[in-house]
């Protein structure tokens, strides 16, 4: 049987579980990776620490076998938009079912592993007649398949009765040069805060082993510097990127973007180390180096 702290990354072959699952290898925890087979393990597999287990979050069985001996657990896997607003039962097979099997699964291992869920703020849903920055204790109001798998995932994991830690992640910027979304998730001129995805990283990290952050929610988004409207952020970008602003599409209804107050997230779990301008400047070197 295992005896060293051994921590679970479901979802942890794509590039948020992978970077987070080779942090917390090069600080010396012992990770298990779940997530479906045909991922390109290579860089994980060729990692000491590492333990690459494919599989399918929707698979009690195989959910059983990888949470053998687990001391932590960082639930990631999940469908994301716009795959999961084609068919509600797939969203809530994968999203709910599949949360709710891995929480029996860990129970039956470890009634004492630490379960940390990457949640979202997208079951606040619509939340545009708000004033101050949302607080987590604001009520839930899905507004699409997407949020509502979320919030209903998140009921279960704060009633399974295990130590857990629920982070409701904002909108994740990726420092890189990427194409556009054909319309935004925002509307124009509606309040919208990301968080770049290296923050990210580092909340749930400094999650992981974190007493003062069981049984608690917090609200993972990148602070006052990236508070803005939704046609600043994307100007930003793409006076970077050399675009015109009239090219942007926006939203006409609201999406499930606001203001959020992270200063009980940011003090139990010192993640926010990037800046709205640090992160234009990574994003400033990432066109330059692609362009030559």
């Amino acid at each position: 049987m295992n005896t060293e702290p051994l921590v679970l990354i479901t979802g942890g072959g794509g590039s948020l579980g992978a970077e987070l699952t080779l942090l917390l290898s090069g600080m010396g925890r012992k990770v298990r990776v779940f997530d479906l087979p045909g991922l390109d393990y290579d860089l994980l597999e060729e990692t000491a620490g590492i333990e690459v287990f494919p599989g399918d979050i929707t698979d009690r069985a195989s959910l059983s076998e990888a949470a053998a001996d687990v001391d932590s657990v960082i639930h990631l896997a999940a469908l994301l938009p716009p795959a999961t607003e084609e068919d509600w039962t797939r969203t809530e097979a994968v999203n709910v079912g599949g949360t709710g099997s891995l929480l029996d699964a860990v129970r039956q291992r470890n009634s004492e592993a630490h379960f940390i869920f990457s949640s979202s703020v997208a079951a606040y849903g619509d939340t545009t007649d708000e004033n101050e920055p949302l607080t987590v204790e604001r009520e839930f109001r899905p507004n699409d398949f997407y949020s509502r798998s979320k919030a209903l995932a998140e009921k279960l994991v704060v009633e399974s009765g295990l130590p857990y830690t629920v982070l409701r992640i904002s909108g994740i910027a990726i420092p890189a040069f990427l194409e556009p979304p054909a319309v935004w998730p925002f509307m124009r001129d509606q309040r919208m805060e990301f968080v770049c995805r290296g923050d990210v990283v580092a909340a749930l990290f400094h999650s992981v082993g974190n007493g003062e952050a069981r049984g608690r929610v917090f609200n993972v988004a990148g602070g006052p510097t990236w508070q803005m409207l939704g046609h600043q952020y994307v100007e930003a970008l793409f006076e970077l990127m050399g675009v015109l602003p009239e090219e942007a599409r926006y939203m006409d209804q609201p999406g499930w973007f606001d203001w959020y107050q992270t200063s009980d997230s940011q003090a139990a779990l010192d993640f926010q180390q990037t800046s709205f301008q640090d992160f234009l400047i990574m994003v400033k070197k990432a066109v330059e180096e692609l362009l030559g």
